[in-house]
């Protein structure tokens, strides 16, 4: 037979074949413990015969198994970003599959505890020349896992674990519905958004002292920009739609657009999601965010859930945040910011 479909310990058993072969390659986004010794029995020739490909931008492969691989001084150990792919080649032909080259994947000695199912294709099969010309275009896309990959895969492996760990025996791991655990795994996503995390509530005061110190500012120009309607706009900004107290350097750092973690006065959460419209310094050097809501920048990070929904899942590490902050707001203009922050909290909290 060409062609047939595999599960469970056939699915293991195949595989173990095709690595047995000649020309060994694998597009296999995720490798956990145990892998090489497993798949290779740990024999350095047979790791360095291979072609093998990661990826290592989810945060998903253990950093120590790289190096069971021959990181970083492997050059047939490669990583390419959003590798998803669950590819096994060699001569023995191929098999493409679900399951990743873990110990919940292919599984190692018992069946693994996922559901995994997969199909091979013979050397001769259609399907086999296709993924062949396939992993070779990708191959010369990727790059090699050399020591600056190995300490990215070290960290973002670091972050997904943290972005796990249980806060007061509350799982954080339910990732598509945790706004918290998607920035831990996936900050690149987050390009160009900023986090705020708040417990102070502005008030029409801090409206009017914004207002009145935008339009001075912009009355003081040789031509001024603000349009009557823009002047009116200002002046009756929704209070709520604004931060305030800010320091200079956090004014001048804000980004065009960023996630609010609110804590209300009876501690009470919520996430809004912003666009920076106008930004001044009003007085002793404090600074005041006017924004507006952002519904596109929900839509546009894919979110699976809403975010009351992402509140409810995060809602134990949040109130971690706030008490570290002690009262305090603060400002991440980076996703890597807040995950240093994050690996902070979770480390402290886990003391």
């Amino acid at each position: 037979m060409s062609a047939y479909f595999l599960t469970g310990l056939d699915l293991q058993n195949k595989i173990s074949m095709i690595l047995l072969g000649s020309d060994i390659r694998c597009a296999v986004a995720f490798w956990g413990n145990g892998a090489a010794q497993f798949l290779f029995s740990s024999q350095t020739a047979r790791i360095n015969d291979a072609r093998i490909m990661c990826d290592i931008s989810m945060g998903a492969t253990n950093p120590n198994e790289l190096r069971a691989l021959g990181a970083p001084n492997n050059t047939g150990l490669k990583h390419l970003k959003n590798l998803h792919a669950k590819v096994y080649l060699s001569g023995q032909g191929v098999v493409i599959t679900s399951a990743n080259a873990s110990s919940n994947g292919i599984g190692f000695g018992p069946p693994a505890d996922l559901i995994e199912a997969g199909s091979f294709h013979a050397v001769d099969s259609v399907a086999y020349k296709a993924a062949a010309k396939w992993f070779e275009q990708i191959w010369r896309r990727s790059q090699k896992v050399d020591d600056q990959a190995l300490s990215e895969a070290e960290v973002r492996w670091n972050r997904r674990s943290h972005g796990q760990r249980r806060i007061d025996d509350k799982p954080l791991d339910n990732l598509d519905s945790s706004l918290l655990s998607i920035v831990c795994t996936d900050p690149d996503k987050f390009r160009g958004v900023g986090f705020v995390f708040s417990s102070t509530t502005p008030d029409v005061e801090d409206r009017d002292n914004a207002a009145s110190n935008l339009i001075e500012e912009d009355n003081s120009r040789e031509v001024p920009t603000l349009s009557n309607e823009e002047r009116s706009r200002i002046k009756h900004w929704r209070p709520d739609d604004i931060c305030s107290n800010w320091s200079e350097e956090d004014i001048n750092a804000w980004p065009r657009h960023f996630i609010i973690a609110y804590q209300g006065p009876r501690g009470g959460l919520s996430y809004e999601f912003y666009q920076r419209e106008y930004a001044i310094i009003v007085e002793n050097g404090l600074g005041t965010v006017l924004a507006s809501k952002r519904r596109e920048l929900f839509l546009d990070k894919g979110f699976q859930h809403p975010p009351n929904k992402m509140i409810s899942v995060d809602k134990m590490l949040l109130r971690k945040i706030f008490e570290s902050l002690q009262g305090e707001s603060r400002l991440f203009e980076t996703a890597d910011k807040l995950n240093e922050f994050l690996d902070e909290v979770l480390t402290n909290s886990a003391a």
